[in-house]
């Protein structure tokens, strides 16, 4: 873990980590010129392929494609059928460099994985969900799912709990 800009990391300030056991639906994705065009690459794995309701998770691998992507990144879906993949891709839909790769978590939908949409207008979406209300250290992972066409803002997010009212947002 490591600030952008290189600068000394505060003390006292934390992070959630998880670790994800290995299995079918965890891999890292190697982004090369074949499946890499513009600001997105084309995830080719059993665990997505055919499957436009996976719950898709993407976090950088700098370590595994030696190339620094200093981008807000989200998920998306396109194509049909057995022929529709997922993709990464950068929300500013600056190119993505190549080589690149991610670290990839996808699993069917479930009571604790799930999408979430934000209302027409939102600044702030409450996460109103058993599993997390009223648990101030609930381990929450979250990746934004975006259009082909138009992945929407560009700026990051960041998951916080509201004490007062005992629910996450994003």
């Amino acid at each position: 873990i490591y600030h952008d800009n290189l600068a000394n990391v505060p003390a006292n300030i934390g992070w959630t980590v998880w670790l994800p056991a290995s299995g079918g639906g965890v891999f890292t994705h190697s982004g090369t010129a074949a499946n890499t065009s513009g600001w997105s690459t084309r995830i080719d794995n059993g665990a997505t392929n055919g499957q436009p309701g996976r719950i898709v998770l993407a976090a950088h691998n700098w370590s595994g494609s030696g190339n620094y992507n200093p981008h807000n990144v989200a998920v998306y879906y396109s194509g049909s059928g057995a022929a529709g993949r997922w993709h990464v891709a950068n929300v500013d839909q600056a190119a993505l460099p190549v080589p690149n790769a991610f670290n990839i978590y996808s699993q069917p939908a479930s009571a604790n994985a799930f999408r979430l949409p934000a209302p027409l207008g939102a600044q702030r979406v409450d996460i109103d969900h058993a599993l997390v209300n009223g648990v101030a250290c609930a381990q929450i992972h979250a990746t934004r799912v975006v259009s082909s066409s138009n992945p929407g803002p560009t700026d990051g997010f960041d998951l916080d709990y509201n004490v007062s009212s005992g629910r996450w947002g994003i």
